[in-house]
This record gives structure tokens, C-alpha cells and sequence, in this order.
């Protein structure tokens, strides 16, 4: 095998096998070492890169198909599908303590992208957000020249696409695969567990479960801290990248809830990193032009906290 060739880990008959990616005749398949396994999920599969693993097949994929293209540049190349920011038929659907709506508003902003904001009420939900979202329902959809788009990872990762400018994730191919498993990461273990404080919580008991749980998962993101910003401030480097706006989106969130259920879900005693980086993170002219207060978050959890109970009574 040449060197740098990819190399994946599968699952085949219930063992862990080596398979290079390329045609011929098919190599003798060898147990992966258990340095390579994957440290977070410890599943299947992994791609080697030059010695690097990238977990999650979606991650994965990317990193392989980017391996033959040049070398991206800093800033998002000018391509024929790429356009300088300017006068766009673009409406954002989204609400003010929405962190996934806020992370597709400061990616627009990073971009100097003009576009019309209409604030929605998920208690109530507009028809034109419940026909551009039909299969969620929920905020934020950007609706770029009359076609709707959802989610707020995939809006981001458009709008970087799309848009000349400073480049929102990492241009290495690697290090983008990397920040999308972690964005992932953010999404799948995090943010389930600090909304379920907010939703799913009656006693004192259930909600140290999912503090307990959102801990875990910061935890992880603290060990992986030092190499993701490679020593920096930001986990995009010297400056907010797309890591940073997935996570910083939900800590005005963390500060509702110290105020509301006196816990903290970054403890400075226990992430002394991430403590230190939130802080950066709120500094930032970027997050300071978005990111709401913690009161608005506090009021709309009792908001909704209302509207639950009232539910329930019925």
C-alpha cells in the first residue's frame, strides 16, 4: 500500500478488518490496533489518513472524496457556483433564542451576506415555516432564491459553500472531516441532554440525569480541545470557525440554566479549557452581534415550561 493511501475499518463477519481503498486483488485482512479505535463512539467506521483516523461514515466520505481536488485556499474559492456576497432573494425563518437559528445568522454575517429575518413563534407556527419544513416543522430554514433549506449544520455548511469570504470550516480536508464529526458529536450527545433539562425534567433526580449526561459529553470535548485549535484560542484557530459556532451557539442556554436550576454544564473546576474558550467566545464581535441575552432564555423556557404544563392538563 503507497504511502498516504486511505485506509478504512470495517466490519466483516463481526471482525474488525484493514481494507485499502483501491482496486486489484484484495489485501490480507489485519485487526486494527487498538490506538486507532475510535475514542468517542468506538464504533465502525474509521478511515486512516497518512495516520490520522476520521470517524463516522459522513465525515469519512468527505475526506476521501476531497483527497485528489487541489488544495483549498484560505478563503472560500471563487468557483462558478461561488458568489461575492451581495444583494440575495435570501429569507432566514428562525427565532431569537433558537442556538441552531443563530449558528446560520453568524455564518451569514461572517459572510456579509444581506437577507431578510422573519422571527417565528414555535407555539404557533407560521404557514410558510410549516410548508418549507414539512418533515420537522422546526427553525431555522433558509430560503435561497424560492428553495428552502433545513438544518441548521447543513444551512452553515451551504452558506461557506456558496459565499466567497473567510472559510467557516477548516479548508484542510482532514481537519474539516474532524470539525464535522464533532459538530455531530455537539448535536447528537450534547444538545439532547441540555434541552432535555429544559423539557423532559420534573424532579431533582431526572434533571441530574441529563446534567450528568451533558457533563459527560463536555468532557470529551474538553480532552479534545488542545489538538481541534491546535493550541489557540479558537477550535477554528485564531478565530471563530465552524466548531465554535456550533458549541458557542448553545452557552447563552448553559447561562439560563445556572440561573434558572443553579448547575453549570461548563465547570471551570472540571473544563477549565472550555470554561476559558466560552469566555473568549462571548467576547467575539461575532457572537456579540447574534447571540442573545440569557434572560430572553430564561423568559422563554417559563414560556414554555407554561405551555407544557397547560398541555398536560388538558
Amino acid at each position: 500500500m503507497s504511502p498516504g493511501s486511505p485506509t478504512t475499518f470495517g466490519l466483516l463477519a463481526s471482525v474488525p478488518v484493514c481494507t485499502p481503498l483501491r482496486q486489484g486483488r484484495p489485501q490480507q485482512q489485519v485487526q486494527a490496533p487498538p490506538r486507532l479505535q475510535p475514542r468517542v463512539h468506538k464504533k465502525l467506521p474509521v478511515i486512516l489518513q497518512d495516520g490520522r483516523p476520521v470517524c463516522e461514515s459522513l465525515s469519512s466520505w468527505s475526506t476521501s472524496t476531497r483527497r485528489s481536488r487541489p488544495a483549498p485556499r484560505a478563503t472560500s474559492p471563487m468557483t462558478p457556483t461561488t458568489r461575492m456576497a451581495g444583494k440575495e432573494d435570501m429569507k432566514l425563518l428562525g427565532m431569537l433564542v433558537s442556538p441552531f437559528a443563530i449558528r446560520v445568522r453568524m455564518a451569514l454575517s461572517m459572510k456579509g451576506v444581506s437577507y431578510e429575518y422573519a422571527e417565528e413563534d414555535l407555539l404557533n407556527k407560521s404557514d410558510l415555516l410549516l410548508s418549507s419544513n414539512p418533515v420537522h416543522k422546526m427553525v431555522p430554514v433558509l430560503i435561497h432564491n424560492g428553495k428552502p433549506l433545513c438544518e441548521s449544520l447543513v444551512i452553515v455548511q451551504y452558506v461557506d459553500e456558496l459565499f466567497a469570504g473567510p472559510s467557516i470550516l477548516p479548508t484542510d480536508p482532514y481537519k474539516r472531516a474532524t470539525a464535522r464529526f464533532w459538530a455531530a458529536f455537539v448535536d447528537d450527545k450534547l444538545c439532547p441532554a441540555w434541552i432535555g433539562i429544559l423539557k423532559e425534567t420534573k424532579t431533582e433526580d431526572e434533571r441530574a440525569e441529563k446534567v450528568k449526561v451533558a457533563h459527560a459529553a463536555i468532557m470529551q470535548i474538553e480532552e479534545a480541545f488542545p489538538k481541534l485549535s491546535e493550541g489557540k484560542a479558537f477550535f477554528g484557530g485564531d478565530s471563530i470557525g465552524y466548531l465554535d459556532i456550533v458549541l458557542g451557539s448553545c452557552l447563552f442556554w448553559f447561562e439560563a440554566f445556572r440561573r434558572m436550576f443553579d448547575v453549570e454544564i461548563i465547570k471551570s473546576s472540571e473544563a477549565p479549557l472550555l470554561a476559558a474558550w466560552a469566555e473568549r467566545f462571548g467576547e467575539t464581535a461575532e457572537a456579540k452581534e447574534v447571540v442573545p441575552e440569557a434572560d430572553e432564555a430564561v423568559q422563554y423556557a417559563h414560556k414554555l415550561r407554561a405551555a407544557y404544563a397547560a398541555a398536560v392538563t388538558k
